[in-house]
């Protein structure tokens, strides 16, 4: 199957499109695609991956438009002519390489910690902290203060004591999300967003009428 690949080149602030005429399998991905660039035609070519199986996430970044993991995207889905770019919302070290880092932040902030189970810390089970969610979301792209998508998904979930989950996220995560759904449908896992935030509002809402209306 034969393929024009557009790939974004450059930094924050600057850059340009670079285009490959490929020679792929029908059942390729986009990162094979990536990796065949790189290892053949072109070693300068910067972009994250690990796993290959849509597991780690490490490979999110905007393929015509949408944000996917280039490892689970086959090429036969997307057609001869393929746009791929950095995630939105964070900052472009180079090439299709981001750093995540202000969303890892967010996770630490609501307790998430990114390492191993046997070393004490607990990863989410059906969050692969892609940051999918974070760029396709219309609220964290104009408040950077916004906790963010897969932050309210961990905490809704978090075990705490009763009625400290929404005191703590406070307006950060509660009344900040639109509910608009659009990081539900780029998530690889379908992790409803929403839901959760809506959980948490109630949950909020259930604390103040039992503190005599007070809000913070």
């Amino acid at each position: 199957m034969k393929v024009k690949l557009r790939v974004f080149r450059g930094r924050e602030g600057e850059g340009h499109y670079q285009e490959f005429e490929l020679d792929v399998d029908e059942g390729a991905s986009v990162l094979d695609c990536l990796e065949h660039v790189r290892f053949r035609l072109d070693e300068t070519l910067v972009y994250n991956r690990a796993c290959h199986h849509g597991v780690c996430g490490a490979c999110a970044m905007l393929i015509n438009g949408k944000e996917r993991l280039a490892c689970i995207t086959k090429v036969r889905d997307l057609g001869e002519e393929i746009t791929v770019e950095p995630l939105k919302n964070f900052r472009v070290i180079k090439d299709l390489l981001v750093d995540p880092s202000p969303m890892f932040s967010k996770l630490k902030l609501v307790g998430a910690r990114m390492l191993k189970a046997s070393e004490g810390y607990k990863v989410l089970d059906e969050c692969v902290e892609c940051g999918a969610c974070y760029s396709s979301c219309p609220t964290y792209s104009v408040f950077k203060g916004f906790l963010g998508p897969s932050a309210i998904h961990f905490f809704a979930k978090e075990p705490k004591e009763e009625g400290l989950k929404a005191e703590e996220t406070g307006l950060d995560g509660l009344w900040t999300c639109l509910l608009c759904r659009r990081c539900v449908e780029v998530c690889p896992y379908d992790v409803d967003v929403p839901r959760d935030a809506r959980e948490l509002r109630k949950e909020y809402v259930r604390v103040v009428l039992r503190m005599g209306g007070r809000c913070r």
